[in-house]
């Protein structure tokens, strides 16, 4: 039998230090904070200095982006000290390698998932982990301003015999996952 590889928790769209040690508290192995200027969860970049100046060496910074360009993904990483971007935007595999080549850092690519074809498309990707999302139609919400993997989703990956983390990121709701202080 393979040795399974362990879950790695993100906690992703923190927007203030204060959550950011909570989250290294709960055990989290990485932060996420969100750089798309869409995004209700979006954090300012005096935030993001200061979530990395409290928990740089105990938790993985990691930038989420939408369509960012390959200058801001090295500007960001270079001056907030990411150690990895997480990609959710139309990022094909080859600016993925780029990306991963200019920064140095982990890159995680989210893919929106609907079924087994779309889990097969992933390995095009040749990136440090991926992020496996439900897309909207197929993610029937079972708490409260969450948008979780779609249950079908969940019991196809049981069996996917991969060493990728899996993370989820709700797009519906307008709170951070924890309250600011």
């Amino acid at each position: 039998m393979s040795e399974k590889a362990p879950v790695k928790l993100k906690i992703c769209g923190v927007t203030n230090a204060a959550d950011a040690e909570l989250a290294a508290q709960l055990g989290a192995w990485a932060v996420g904070m969100v750089f798309h200027d869409q995004s209700p969860r979006r954090c300012a970049r005096d935030e993001a200095l200061s979530i990395g100046a409290a928990v740089r060496r105990r938790l993985l910074l990691c930038g989420v982006y939408v369509n960012a360009t390959l200058e801001q993904l090295e500007r960001d990483c270079d001056e907030l000290g990411l150690g990895a971007v997480q990609l959710h935007g139309d990022e094909g595999p080859a600016f993925c390698a780029e990306v991963a080549r200019r920064t140095g850092v982990r890159v995680i690519k989210a893919v929106q998932v609907g079924g087994a074809g779309d889990i097969r498309e992933i390995e095009r990707f040749h990136v440090d982990y991926h992020l496996l999302d439900s897309r909207p139609e197929t993610a029937p919400p079972i708490l409260e301003n969450v948008e979780p993997l779609s249950a079908t989703v969940v019991y196809s990956l049981i069996a996917f015999e991969s060493a990728m983390s899996i993370s989820s990121c709700s797009r519906r709701s307008a709170q951070p996952p924890f309250r600011n202080r």
